[in-house]
């Protein structure tokens, strides 16, 4: 087990982050970033469980990256040859989606606090939020098509 005192910056909140979610517990902190608005704003404080249960595509999984943590949504499930399960995830907010295994994955982040509210991310409520997004986004890329078309 690595001097806490010895890690710096992101290093130091991944321990914690890890030993904490692993013993069980709920964590929370203010998640800094725009890769997932407009779900999560940066700034906004995330609560974040331990694992468990099955994953399924449209959850917010906070994972180990090379510098520190990062919280994506699930694109895609994979498992590979070998068995290994692998997460596809992404950031709301485009970029490319990144491969993660199942090792690496530290917990799933529940709900968010934003304007004195508390916002659940899982749920019907949740679902339908998302199904909302995603379909105004789909026209909205539709209508910039036919736009540029013209």
């Amino acid at each position: 087990m690595p001097d806490v005192a010895a890690l710096h910056g992101g290093d130091r909140f991944t321990y914690v982050a890890s030993d904490l979610l692993s013993r069980g517990h709920t964590i929370r902190f203010s998640a800094p970033g725009t890769s997932m608005s407009p779900t999560i704003h940066s700034g906004e404080t995330i609560h974040v469980e331990p694992l468990s249960g099955k994953v399924r595509r449209g959850d917010i999984l906070l994972y180990r990256w090379e510098r520190g943590v990062r919280a994506h949504r699930v694109a895609a499930i994979e498992t590979e040859e070998q068995g290994r399960l692998v997460f596809i995830l992404g950031g709301d907010a485009g970029g490319e989606d990144e491969r993660v295994p199942a090792e690496s994955i530290l917990g799933r982040v529940i709900s968010l606090e934003r304007d004195g509210r508390l916002i659940r991310l899982r749920g019907p409520a949740a679902f339908a939020r998302r199904a909302l997004r995603r379909g105004a986004s789909r026209i909205m890329q539709a209508y910039r098509k036919s736009l540029a078309a013209r």
